[in-house]
C-alpha cells in the first residue's frame, strides 16, 4: 500500500497554500486534506498509486489544497480537473508499463 507521508507532508501543504503560520486548527484541517488527497489517489489512479513518480506529489497537493480551501465540497474546478485528470491517467499508464516489465 502507498504511503501519503512520502508523498506530501503537512509542511509541503503549507508551503504550497502560502500558510506561514499554522495554530492547532489549521494544523487538524491540514491533516484532514492531505488523508483526503490520500483516497482521492487511490480512487483516481490505485491503491498503490507510486509514491516515487514526480507527478504524484504534484496531484497530492491539487487534490490536499482542494479539500483544504473547500472543505465539504471536494469537486475540482474545470481547470483543476483537466490536470488532475491528465496526471491520474498518466500515473495509471505509468502503473501500467511498470506491471508488464
Amino acid at each position: 500500500m502507498s504511503d501519503i507521508n512520502k508523498v506530501i507532508t503537512a509542511d509541503d501543504l503549507l508551503a504550497y497554500l502560502g500558510i506561514d503560520y499554522a495554530d492547532d486548527t489549521v494544523n487538524k484541517n491540514i491533516t484532514r486534506a492531505i488523508k483526503t488527497a490520500d483516497g482521492e489517489l487511490r480512487e483516481s489512479v490505485s491503491d498503490n498509486y507510486p509514491v516515487d513518480h514526480p507527478l504524484t506529489p504534484e496531484l497530492a497537493l491539487i487534490y490536499a489544497s482542494n479539500a483544504y480551501e473547500n472543505r465539504g465540497n471536494i469537486s475540482l474546478s474545470g481547470n483543476e480537473r483537466k490536470i488532475a485528470d491528465d496526471y491520474a491517467l498518466k500515473l495509471r499508464l505509468y502503473l501500467r508499463r511498470e506491471s508488464s516489465e
